[in-house]
């Protein structure tokens, strides 16, 4: 049934937009792809072979009709020609290779034919294919005498087509599209609309898709100890529009030996964006080392391939000592420690080089002149590091030494300190960084004048050891007011601070209401002190 209440144009709009929504697997091309390679079938609708071309144009004549279409030995679905002495013409979109006579001749379907419709089926491999499809209107003189409808596998692709309102009278013209098969056939089918439908020629092309295939991960890292294996899944996928199939798997290169996949060799169809997963084992051999191969995968007779890396380890390596931790050293200066590699396994290992990493690892440094190097079971190798801090606190880094039979690492650290102030007494010291940020300050100069090798960290802090404290710190911080006398402080070692701590504010006595004594040398209180820093830090 069909409805004419559109015009034509719009009519093959919609017919698009209901493709477009449906997912509909034909694209309408308005000239012959570049893709298009391998003619798959020339027909010759309603007339004999012509062999002027390779392949030629089958023969589809009334007494020997085209195994393609739905045509009987009994003629119903009829062929016709042009009138001898036709003059043809050539719509632009049809090329002069095409044969005139292929051009004149046609199969169309008479109406209440037997059987109905005229109908055309194409046996095909799965993939993306281009439909010419070849029309002349060599009887009907008038737009409007012959209209008809044309489907493309299941998609409606000329809607109320009209050759003599296209193109005109004895003009033949070519319409082109393209389809991706998924069944195994195309299929064309013809219907009424005005008059008998009509068709001079067919022909289809297989358009080169290429395989675009990935094979990863790319390289495949594997690594056993002698004797023993790993495995790694590797996948297979189809990157491209059409079907694909996995042929076969093999291992090539140096050391194929090594290496084995699971892949039964039997052919694995792959559809669009579809994978398969393969196994690949490294059987490690049994002398420690590097094996390299590949695994090539055969897909529509293309090969693809990724890298097989395997690492056969034997034996171990020790580190002495496994953590390094050298303490507080001054920036600027250094410190160095050996490092001790040792082969502690039952076969021979390369040591082939080691190097510094980590967030501080610029800080430290190894002297690895000596590598690479063999040991034997037993032997060792001296690894001189050093560390170098360039700022204060904490810094971290890790040795890794490098060998045929496994990485080890050795953690490193050590503490950056601003200066070493010579104190004998603060070794062990939980606080010694902060210790030497004060005496490199000179906020501290120690607690044993006029030696002062010594900072006594365990002991109380008087009252006159804070005033000093907090003047050196905060002697360009704070401006002194009026003098202020304390009666106690006359000849004390810290009186010219304890000066300057009242006339600042920061002190107002430890007699209160009075506050004419400072008491230096009495201990300073927590809550003193949280009054003396208060009042020194938030003007």
């Amino acid at each position: 049934m069909h409805s004419h209440s559109l015009t034509t144009p719009w009519r093959r709009w919609l017919s698009l937009l209901i493709a477009m929504a449906v997912g509909a697997t034909i694209i309408v091309l308005t000239a012959p792809p570049a893709e298009a390679q391998t003619v798959v079938y020339r027909i010759n609708a309603g007339g004999q072979e012509n062999a002027s071309t390779v392949p030629a144009w089958e023969e589809d004549s009334l007494t020997n009709p085209s195994q393609y279409n739905n045509v009987d030995v009994t003629g119903q679905n009829n062929r016709n020609q042009a009138p001898a002495g036709t003059t043809l013409t050539r719509d632009a979109s049809v090329s002069s290779g095409v044969p005139n006579d292929v051009l004149l001749t046609y199969r169309y379907d008479p109406t209440g034919g037997t059987p109905p419709g005229l109908e055309w089926d194409f046996p095909v491999d799965n993939g993306t294919y281009q439909v010419n499809l070849y029309f002349t209107e060599v009887d009907l003189t008038a737009d409007g005498a012959r209209v008809f409808d044309v489907t493309l596998d299941g998609t409606l692709v000329l809607d109320d087509y009209d050759i003599h309102a296209d193109v005109g009278h004895d003009v033949a013209v070519m319409k082109d599209f393209q389809t991706t098969v998924t069944d195994g056939n195309i299929d064309i089918d013809f219907a009424h609309v005005t008059e008998n439908p009509i068709i001079n020629a067919i022909e289809i092309y297989a358009l080169d898709d290429p395989v675009d295939v990935s094979v990863a991960p790319n390289p495949v890292e594997l690594a056993a100890e002698v004797g023993d294996m790993d495995t790694a899944t590797v996948t297979v996928t189809n990157n491209g529009a059409s079907e694909v199939t996995v042929q076969s798997t093999a291992i090539s290169g140096a050391n194929a030996g090594d290496f084995s996949d699971n892949y039964s060799d039997t052919d694995t169809a792959l559809a669009s964006s579809a994978s398969i997963d393969i196994e690949v084992t490294f059987n490690a051999p049994a002398s420690p080392g590097s094996s390299n191969a590949n695994l090539d995968v055969t897909v529509n007779s293309e090969v693809f391939s990724t890298a097989l890396e395997g690492t056969a380890t034997f034996g171990d390596l020790s580190a002495s000592p496994g953590e390094v931790d050298f303490g507080n050293v001054v920036i600027d200066a250094s410190s160095s420690v050996d490092v001790t590699i040792t082969n502690v396994g039952d076969a021979p290992a390369s040591v082939t080089g080691a190097s510094v990493g980590g967030a501080d690892a610029g800080a430290f440094s190894v002297d690895d002149g000596s590598l690479p190097t063999d040991l034997d079971p037993g032997d060792s190798v001296v690894l001189e590091v050093t560390f170098g801090p360039t700022e204060d606190g904490s810094q971290n880094a890790t040795l890794t030494v490098g060998a045929d039979v496994g990485d080890i690492t050795v953690d490193l650290e050590g503490t950056g300190i601003l200066t070493d102030a010579g104190f004998t007494d603060i070794a062990g010291s939980t606080f010694v960084t902060e210790i030497n940020w004060l005496a490199a300050t000179g906020i501290t100069k120690g607690c044993n004048p006029p030696v002062n090798d010594q900072f006594c960290p365990k002991d109380f802090v008087t009252r006159g050891q804070m005033a000093a404290f907090l003047h050196r710190a905060l002697d360009d911080v704070l401006t002194p007011g009026p003098a202020v006398e304390f009666i106690d402080d006359n000849g004390n070692t810290f009186e010219a601070d304890i000066e300057w701590l009242g006339a600042t504010g920061v002190t107002r006595g430890c007699n209160p209401p009075v506050n004419d004594r400072f008491c230096p040398d009495e201990p300073v209180t927590r809550e003193q002190m949280a009054a003396f820093l208060y009042r020194a830090l938030s003007s």
